[in-house]
């Protein structure tokens, strides 16, 4: 259809369409969904998107538009006038500017009420919205349904200025998040009971003594560390973007003002004057506007102390640095359960006694560090400041140490000069202390500096001049110059020491892999450009490692450091002098204003600006309406050849009543507003909204086309061009030397044992037992994963399944040579033969990684699972959400194309070895055994060259024709019970076989045992009988719990899984489907636990007692207190005749 023959009727069809989809999106998406009561928070939010509506019709829209947008409605409009004017009616003619805005204020007026019918088609009966308050009363419709019964329409924020209503909304959601993240931040960085208290840096105040230059670096404190840095880069942002809003507020509040609007000004210019002229008067100063927004309830009902808002006098501590983010006290914290309290100088761990005395021969060199204080030094805050020290040789942020190193345990530090003349700072350390300082505030100051500048480094418009970036640029060379020269001192004083300076590398690598690399990845997920960085270095380091022999090659801080000098020259030449030389006209002038992005339409309740909503409902009875503007979508015509005549509510028009010949997409969710297509404007779901798609008669741009193709749904990921997954492993075990043995923080297997403890599980699974070596997988990978593509989401897995096969040989070979095994592990594997039981557990590995990837992973779904979860589902939907369309298709065609390439990491690690040098495993590297690769691998076809490995061939064991495929379908809970009875079966054989060498000569060798035999030769038999009982008791009551979830499970299939919740479903369907191919004849074969695992479960490894279905009367039952063969011996009965018995004294029973 054409915009010549669109009329008011159509035009109101199509935004019924977007507001009705609109409504139902932000109703199906928000949190307030499921409550019982007080739901207005869900009314609050499809009022905002219901005003986002009304000013893009309205052509009020601050979002930056699309003109064939605008320029639709302009010709739409000109033709609604036209039809006025033919009926003599000409108060809505434009004033030139061809905007028709009195007539688009008009025509909304009037057909707001349908728009606001359709928006809250989908509201909850039970939520009501409030139209006014008094004092703290908030006065609620009574309808239900957010007024949608109600005969006009209960909010009037359509009429409050957007930019005003964004700045509200900014405000709340402000408070609202800066609550969440503070709770994160003291959840991680306070927990007095368990006497974690930790510093903003990464340091654990409770064993940290500053002054007596004792720390503790521990790895429980990072997350402190990662949670104040993003709470820090947060509040940061969100100051800027207030000052501009503030800002905004005094330029919008001036610039309507009576000298410059005057009634030959457009209409929406008049209006605004009105407005603010009359808020003006009742809000005058800036500071009366910012108190109100303290007053809203997501601003005011805050507890905590330091969460207090204040927008007006306390601005500064609103947007500080939090309380739990400090540095820890000089002298430490006391904590006795309840609270935390620091030390106090005079304690008595608190002394310094040290005297900086270098013994002769050992020089001193000085270390001039610029700005080493991680409290006075806030790089970004203090920048300008900080610059001008760097720039003129200011020596008051300097800080001057005098170090010697005279060996491992003789060498010091002394501050000669503290920075900003701190005197509670130690006077003396170990270098060892200032290195580490030293190392972590250079790592967090590139941090800072790189989130600061990363849009000046990508400037693209060098022609240009952006001031700040300008200098900001130039002050990060200066820095980074100056710290080469406090790096290139401090390594003056390892000199001519053979040996030492290969240490701190050591060190250094582990700051960069346990640290750097794992905060800039965890404070900047999602940022492509921030992986690339860490990627780009990463690569470089471990390249450099590679390098023995090579001067300097493990120096991680000097390839870190000439990294940063790139981005520095990239940074000014992307911010040349030569563009801010130009005139001032020509210069880039920060905006006042900004797109706020902050608006979602989500968990929102109107803040108490009364004067605000009597204003707008005052100027919305000031519109005028004439016959004629009332629209009908029961007459509209549209492209979809629906006829809208049938219509009997908004709540009955559907996709098809529009004018998009393409029909309307999926919803995609709370997106924020953008402009999409020609003629087009999403809304905060992402629907569109038709203004008609022809270009408008005499504009000088060439026709658009009417129909723009839907982009079809993702296929399969490219399977072509992709890297094989043995150089995937290559790249990621090359240079891995880290003497803890661990990959990429992924460390060596060291066991607790099995938990079935219902926390550890999502809700519904409680009743499963989790592994101990699914409790230390390998997904750092999966956990720091920043990408969007589905290749790269295939490399983590593949890192990680390597990673772990790698540690779980490492961990199977120590369990053999533990128990003193035999078999050798190696030289199985160096004759091309995987030893089954290993290969089980890379089958239960497998089966564990597919789970994420298909979201059917049982447990806890929260800290590094949750974020797991939320990297794949980031890729699977193409960053539209966590739960879409075809969701399942998706997964399911993923892992046919990468699942096999997964399998194939998890063998190439088979290949790799562990290589120690002179000092043992403190200088081991991992190296690729070629000869076994070639006995593993077709190198030609990157795949296994034996059948009995290759992903589609491969069998869980010997007696079952079980395929990798089909055994990782199985459901987690199954899987682990499996796994858990291969590693009972183990653990009973050992048991049994202990009591048999201990019992063997206990009794004759028909087994019975004589009182003589209990007497003298049973004690050690005795003993070894309670300790297997012990040992079948603890091990029962984890089957007992299994047993009892698997047969509530297996009762559910009698209904056909009809009864089951969603959680269950998985299993009981799988369990029905066993049952059903099972037949009449075979109905009973998996009824309960101990069947399932008789015919599913690798148990041949069990001595005696092999059947794990329960019977009383059944001798080979698994959990029987004693092993059947050794009942007399352990039970002490003896061969004397019962008449004899009288006189002979008994043997007590044990």
């Amino acid at each position: 259809i054409t915009i010549i023959r669109m009329t008011t009727d159509d035009l109101l069809g199509n935004v019924l369409v977007t507001a009705k989809y609109e409504g139902e999106s932000i109703v199906s998406n928000h949190p307030y969904k499921n409550r019982n009561s007080n739901k207005s928070g869900i009314c609050t939010a499809l009022a905002r998107s219901f005003a986002d509506i009304g000013d893009i019709i309205r052509g009020r829209d601050m979002f930056k538009s699309n003109d064939n947008v605008e320029n639709g409605l302009k010709a739409v409009f000109k033709k609604i006038n036209n039809g006025l004017n033919d009926k003599g009616i000409r108060y809505y003619d434009d004033d030139g500017s061809g905007n028709y805005y009195k007539l688009r204020e008009a025509w909304w007026t009037a057909n707001r009420d349908q728009v606001w019918r359709a928006i809250t088609c989908k509201a909850p009966q039970d939520a009501n919205y409030f139209r006014n308050i008094s004092g703290d009363t908030k006065v609620f419709t009574s309808h239900g349904h957010c007024g949608h019964n109600k005969g006009s329409v209960p909010t009037y924020l359509d009429y409050v200025p957007q930019f005003l209503r964004w700045f509200e909304e900014w405000a709340e959601e402000f408070c609202r998040k800066k609550k969440d993240k503070l709770e994160k931040v003291k959840d991680v960085c306070r927990n007095y009971p368990n006497k974690l208290y930790c510093s903003f840096n990464g340091y654990d105040c409770t064993k940290i003594i500053w002054k007596e230059h004792n720390f503790s670096n521990d790895s429980k404190c990072t997350k402190c560390h990662n949670e104040c840095l993003r709470y820090e880069n947060w509040i940061k942002e969100q100051k800027l973007e207030f000052d501009k809003q503030r800002d905004k507020y005094e330029i919008e509040k001036n610039r309507y003002n009576s000298r410059q609007i005057n009634s030959k000004n457009n209409f929406n210019n008049i209006y605004y004057k009105e407005f603010y002229d009359e808020l003006r008067v009742n809000y005058g100063s800036i500071e009366k506007f910012l108190n109100l927004l303290n007053k809203g309830n997501k601003c005011k009902n805050i507890s905590d102390e330091e969460g207090k808002i204040d927008f007006d006098k306390g601005v500064d501590n609103t947007f500080s640095r939090s309380n739990y983010c400090q540095r820890c006290p000089d002298c430490g914290v006391d904590c006795n359960g309840t609270t935390c309290t620091p030390k106090k100088v005079i304690h008595p761990d608190c002394g310094n006694n040290d005297k900086y005395d270098p013994p002769t021969g050992a020089g001193t060199t000085v270390v001039n560090v610029f700005c080493s204080d991680d409290e006075k030094c806030d790089i970004t805050k203090k920048l300008k400041e900080l610059c001008k020290d760097l720039e003129n040789g200011n020596e008051k942020n300097y800080q001057e140490w005098k170090c010697y190193y005279n060996g491992e345990s003789d060498n010091k530090c002394q501050i000669a000069k503290a920075v900003l003349e701190n005197k509670v700072q130690t006077k003396i350390t170990t270098f060892d202390f200032f290195f580490d300082l030293w190392i972590k505030n250079l790592l967090r100051d590139t941090i800072n500096w790189k989130s600061e500048l990363k849009n000046c480094i990508n400037n693209k418009n060098t022609e240009k001049c952006n001031k700040d970036c300008n200098e900001n640029c130039k002050c990060f060379e200066k820095w980074v110059n100056q710290k080469e020269k406090e790096w290139n001192n401090m390594k003056e004083l390892f000199k001519n020491k053979n040996g030492i300076l290969q240490n701190y590398y050591n060190k250094l690598n582990k700051h960069f892999g346990g640290y750097f690399f794992q905060v800039t990845n965890e404070v900047n997920q999602g940022e492509e450009k921030w992986k690339k960085f860490t990627d780009e270095l990463r690569n470089k380091i471990d390249s450099s490692k590679a390098k023995k022999g090579t001067n300097d090659a493990q120096d991680s801080i000097k390839i870190l450091l000439e990294h940063l000098k790139e981005d520095g020259k990239t940074c000014t030449a992307n911010n040349p002098d030569s563009a801010c030389n130009k005139p001032q006209a020509d210069r880039i002038i920060t905006p006042a204003t900004t797109r706020n992005t902050c608006v979602n339409g989500q968990n929102q309740k109107v803040c108490k600006i009364k004067i605000v909503r009597r204003v707008a409902k005052k100027k919305q009875k000031q519109v005028k309406v004439v016959q004629g503007l009332t629209a009908d979508a029961k007459l509209g015509q549209y492209n979809n050849h629906v006829v809208g005549s049938a219509l009997k509510s908004e709540c009955e028009i559907t996709k098809e009543h529009t004018n998009d010949s393409r029909r309307l997409p999926p919803l995609r969710g709370q997106q924020g507003r953008q402009v999409v297509a020609v003629g087009r404007v999403r809304g905060r779901s992402g629907r569109d909204i038709v203004v008609g798609e022809e270009a408008v008669e005499g504009e000088s741009e060439p026709p658009v086309p009417s129909v723009t193709p839907v982009p079809p749904a993702p296929a399969g990921p490219p399977v072509d061009n992709v890297k094989p997954a043995c150089q995937i492993v290559e790249e990621h075990f090359k240079g891995k030397d880290d003497n803890t043995g661990a990959i990429d923080s992924c460390n060596r297997k060291n066991y607790n044992g099995w938990t079935c403890a219902s926390g550890q599980f999502e809700e519904g699974h409680a009743g499963a037992c989790m592994p101990p070596r699914r409790q230390k997988l390998c997904i750092i990978n999966l956990q720091y994963f920043t990408g969007n593509s589905q290749e790269e989401l295939r490399e983590a897995f593949i890192k990680c399944a390597a990673a772990e096969t790698f540690l779980l040989w490492h961990k199977y070979k120590k369990d053999k040579e533990n128990r003193k095994s035999s078999s050798n592990p190696d030289a199985q594997l160096n004759s091309g033969t995987i030893p089954d039981d290993f290969k089980r557990q890379m089958f239960y590995t497998f089966g564990d990684f597919r789970d994420f990837l298909f979201g059917t992973d049982i447990s806890k779904n929260s800290g590094n699972i949750g974020k797991v979860n939320e990297n794949i589902n980031r890729v699977i939907n193409n960053n539209k959400g966590l739960e879409k369309e075809n969701d399942k298709s998706k997964r399911e065609t993923w892992w046919e194309a990468y699942g096999p390439d997964i399998w194939h990491g998890m063998l190439c690690a088979l290949t790799y070895t562990e290589t120690s040098g002179s000092g043992g495993e403190k200088n081991t590297t991992i190296t690729q055994d070629t000869d076994l690769k070639e006995k593993l691998f077709d190198t030609n076809k990157n795949t296994p060259k034996n059948p009995q490995y290759q992903y589609n061939s491969v069998k869980f064991s010997d007696k079952t024709n079980t395929t990798l495929s089909t055994f990782s379908q199985t459901p987690q809970f199954l899987r682990w019970m499996i796994e858990w009875s291969e590693h009972f079966c183990k653990k009973q054989s050992q048991e049994y076989k202990d009591l048999k060498e201990k019992c063997n000569t206990c009794g004759s060798s028909n087994g019975i045992v004589t009182t003589e035999d209990c007497k003298k030769k049973c004690m050690q038999c005795k003993q070894k009988c309670e300790a297997y009982k012990r040992f079948i008791e603890n091990w029962k009551k984890q089957w007992t719990i299994q047993s009892n979830k698997y047969h509530k499970l297996y009762q559910k299939t009698q209904n056909g899984a009809n009864d089951s919740t969603e959680e269950e479903k998985h299993v009981v369907e799988y369990l029905l489907q066993l049952r059903t191919n099972s037949g009449t004849s075979g109905a009973n074969t998996y009824n309960s636990a101990g069947k399932y695992v008789n015919q599913k479960g690798y148990i041949s490894d069990c001595q005696q007692q092999t059947d794990f279905n329960s019977n009383t009367n059944n001798n080979n039952y698994a959990f029987r207190s004693v092993p059947h063969d050794h009942e007399d011996k352990c039970n002490c009965k003896d061969d004397t005749r019962p008449q004899e018995k009288k006189k002979k004294k008994m043997c007590v029973t044990w």
